[in-house]
């Protein structure tokens, strides 16, 4: 009786031992998948978030970009950079050390705390602090002086009291446009490398007039080079085009100083700008016949 009971259970503590088994290679199998769906979640939240950040501060960039022209139209001159360690929004033209000196004075030599003006352009704080919760660097062309006497007005941007204002420069007459337009305005070059330009976007040498009358800088990810939307100046880039786009106001072709719009995936600085011609037209301000 003893014995048969044996035999009996013999098969039963089997198939229970195998079941357990069985049971444990599930649940490590099921681990595992659960595992590489996180990871993949994961990796899927944060490219959709830096996505999200991408397309958050393109919106703002293009509605800045509207506000200046806005500004232009109005005032007929675009405004001095704020500075961004001041968090007031307000055009700076006081300037003074590592401010955005001499906005108002003809030089570009220091714009390096420069950011957008929100407040006199009419817009949010928020509007003018990218994806990632920097400020957006901006930096406006103020070098132009009248060359001669002419009723075609001088592109100055910010100090002029019509630097933007093209209205007077007539079309029939040779030369008048161009004699404005002649190395006024910021290079911008497309290349992705880190060498001399060689593939600029914008060129203000005679023949070609394309100058930038602006240039907006968000510093991307990373955010070397930005101010924060507390007013701190952050972490100094490396990389060659990032210095590009933190310095003061490089213009100077052939040496690497163009500001840096560079091909998706490259970097991660996201950079809008228009001509002078471009901002005057849209402004209603171009040049015209009397």
């Amino acid at each position: 009786m003893t014995f048969s009971r044996e035999i009996a259970s013999s098969p039963h503590g089997s198939r229970t031992a195998s079941q357990s088994g069985f049971t444990l290679i599930e649940m490590a199998i099921v681990l595992v998948i659960i595992g590489i769906v996180v990871t993949m979640s994961f990796d899927f939240t944060q490219d959709f978030m830096r996505n999200r950040r991408i397309q958050q501060t393109e919106v703002k960039l293009a509605t800045i970009q509207e506000a200046l022209v806005t500004y232009a139209s109005q005032f007929r001159r675009l405004p001095c950079p704020a500075n961004g360690t001041a968090v007031t929004g307000q055009e700076d033209r006081s300037m003074n050390g590592t401010s955005v000196a001499s906005c108002g004075t003809g030089t570009n030599a220091n714009q390096a705390r420069g950011v957008v003006p929100w407040t006199v352009l009419g817009l949010s704080q928020e509007s003018a602090i990218d994806g990632w919760g920097n400020f957006i660097t901006y930096r406006v062309d103020v070098t132009a002086m009248p060359t001669s006497a002419t009723t075609c007005l001088p592109v100055r941007s910010p100090a002029a009291s019509e630097g933007m204002n093209l209205a007077g420069c007539d079309p029939s007459t040779a030369g008048a446009i161009a004699a404005r337009l002649e190395n006024v305005g910021f290079y911008v070059d497309r290349d992705t490398s880190t060498g001399t330009p060689d593939n600029l976007v914008a060129d203000p040498r005679a023949g070609i007039l394309t100058g930038a009358a602006y240039v907006l800088i968000s510093h991307g990810e990373n955010g070397w080079g930005a101010i924060s939307a507390s007013g701190a100046v952050n972490t100094a880039p490396t990389d060659a085009r990032e210095v590009r786009n933190t310095a003061a106001a490089p213009a100077i072709p052939g040496t690497g100083n163009a500001y840096v719009d560079g091909e998706p995936g490259s970097f991660d600085d996201l950079v809008r700008f228009a001509t002078i011609m471009q901002v005057a037209t849209r402004a209603r301000l171009g040049p015209r016949a009397p």
